[in-house]
């Protein structure tokens, strides 16, 4: 009994150390700003927004005019349209300059680079915009949508659901959107590609219903895949003695630089 006791007390000695030296190491911890891009180009695009901001300390209130980047130095290219300038049009967004020479419109198939500085900081990304997906079949089993794709090389396929009023005719009206993607799918070769939207709430799959269901599906670059399967390793550790999850994969190289400057098309289908 009396050993059981000591180790007792050892262990909630060594625990209370332990949770002192962490406090001490969050605390000595630096605080590293890290530049942000935010871009996703589709086809047809004219004015596509690429946002360049900041990240500023968690204890900071989060105010716009803090983490935007009012005088970077960038502009898109691609071997079709050479190169476009972007300017500062408010809140750290950057758009394509309009002139009567250049003008600028996202086309499906091509690849796009961007190039900035950022206060000495040269950053880099590159991006295949596809064109809509080729979708072979939709069909509803169970509570959610299966969508197969006739895939190309070089993209990845994601899906969410939507509901549509029924009443609205010519411009109908979304009343519910998935938020988050279910899966991406897909090795970024050719091929067919099966994937799903999540779990769609059942009074929204009543047949007397006047809402329609429908499906939003997405092909991306390839390299959003790798994006989507690490998205999650930058999510504070709410137990401080499990392991973190590692980097997230972004597209976007530079020092103390992350993002997305990414290519996307989507096809919507109300009727299968």
């Amino acid at each position: 009994m009396k050993k059981i006791k000591i180790t007792a007390l050892f262990l909630s000695l060594l625990l209370s150390l332990s949770c002192e030296e962490i406090g001490i190491i969050e605390e000595d911890l630096p605080f590293v700003s890290l530049y942000e891009v935010d871009g996703q180009i589709s086809p047809g695009e004219k004015t596509p927004t690429i946002n360049f901001t900041k990240s500023i300390p968690i204890n900071e209130s989060f105010d716009i005019k803090k983490v935007a980047l009012d005088n970077v130095n960038a502009y898109i290219w691609s071997d079709t349209q050479g190169i476009i300038p972007l300017i500062h049009i408010g809140n750290g967004s950057y758009q394509p300059l309009k002139s009567k020479s250049q003008k600028l419109q996202i086309k499906a198939n091509a690849v796009y680079e961007l190039y900035a500085d950022i206060n000495g900081t040269r950053v880099y990304a590159k991006t295949k915009v596809p064109s809509p997906p080729e979708v072979i079949d939709v069909k509803i089993i169970q509570n959610y949508i299966e969508c197969e794709i006739s895939g190309k090389e070089g993209e990845v396929y994601s899906c969410i659901y939507i509901v549509q009023d029924g009443f609205q005719l010519g411009n109908p009206r979304i009343v519910k959107r998935e938020k988050n993607f279910f899966s991406v799918e897909g090795d970024g070769k050719a091929g067919i590609v099966k994937l799903r939207t999540g779990d769609i709430p059942p009074e929204y799959l009543n047949t007397g219903s006047d809402l329609k269901v429908g499906v939003e599906v997405y092909a991306w670059d390839k390299a959003y895949k790798d994006y989507f399967k690490t998205k999650d390793n930058n999510k504070p550790i709410d137990d401080i003695f499990s392991q973190g999850g590692g980097l997230v994969n972004w597209n976007v190289y530079g020092e103390n630089t992350i993002g997305l400057f990414m290519g996307y098309a989507i096809k919507v289908i109300m009727d299968f």
